[in-house]
């Protein structure tokens, strides 16, 4: 009978969350295997998220369910980027929605412009649709709430695996704003971290018209900070991530 490795969890360089066995790799990414027998293949899951015991749960969910696994695991859009840069390209990415340094929808351009074609199921606490038909329309394959149960997550990463999607049942309709070129640059500038009094030098134009652009940018997004401007900004895609 095959023995259960048990699980750590500690933190490298870059930021990176790896799940590991007690006896433990060395290197920015090491990566946790479960045994196997002789000829199985291994299946490769990378799964971006900040929270480590939910990361920790979601390892053993995964490896109960799959004879062979290798789970590896990010905190951050810049860690994910990092290790699909430098590492062997997955079968599957869980990311989380919500991420320190952005949105986990952020990725998926970046796997478009890294060349890498690997499925993406979104993982988040959020029931809002918006948010189900942003990473719909974002291009990942799938959406499962965080608190569903292991069985539920373990039969969208099989469907997904076998090349179909899995979404809950009632998407809404995505709405993007459109924007004008100048509101476009406007939010492009803001998004640099840039005062009015830049943005104003770089579009020759005057403050008071900056802060009409503004303005009507947040009526658009239906927000009312800058910070809020961005987020919407990012999540909706007009951001260049």
């Amino acid at each position: 009978m095959a023995m259960r490795a048990s699980m750590a969890c500690f933190t490298v360089p870059a930021a990176l969350i790896v799940i590991m066995p007690v006896q433990f790799q060395h290197g920015p990414f090491a990566m946790t295997q479960a045994l196997q027998a002789p000829g199985d293949a291994t299946l490769s899951i990378l799964v971006v998220d900040d929270h480590p015991l939910f990361l920790e749960g979601l390892v053993l969910i995964i490896e109960r369910h799959f004879a062979a696994a290798c789970v590896q695991a990010a905190s951050s859009l810049a860690a994910a980027k990092e290790f699909l840069i430098s590492a062997q390209e997955p079968d599957l990415i869980l990311l989380d929605l919500n991420l320190p340094d952005g949105s986990g929808l952020q990725l998926l351009p970046m796997l478009n412009q890294l060349g890498l074609a690997i499925p993406c199921i979104l993982l988040s606490a959020s029931e809002d649709s918006h948010d189900i038909a942003l990473a719909q329309h974002a291009g990942a394959e799938g959406y499962i709430n965080k608190s569903a149960g292991g069985e539920h997550i373990i039969h969208g990463i099989d469907r997904v695996l076998c090349g179909h999607t899995i979404w809950p049942n009632t998407i809404a309709p995505l709405s993007i704003p459109s924007l004008t070129p100048r509101q476009q640059q406007v939010l492009d500038l803001l998004a640099e971290g840039l005062p009015n009094k830049e943005i104003c030098r770089r579009l020759s134009l005057s403050n008071h018209t900056i802060k009409t652009h503004i303005k009507a940018l947040y009526q658009n997004l239906g927000v009312h900070s800058r910070t809020e401007c961005i987020k919407v900004g990012l999540r909706l895609g007009l951001i260049k991530a």
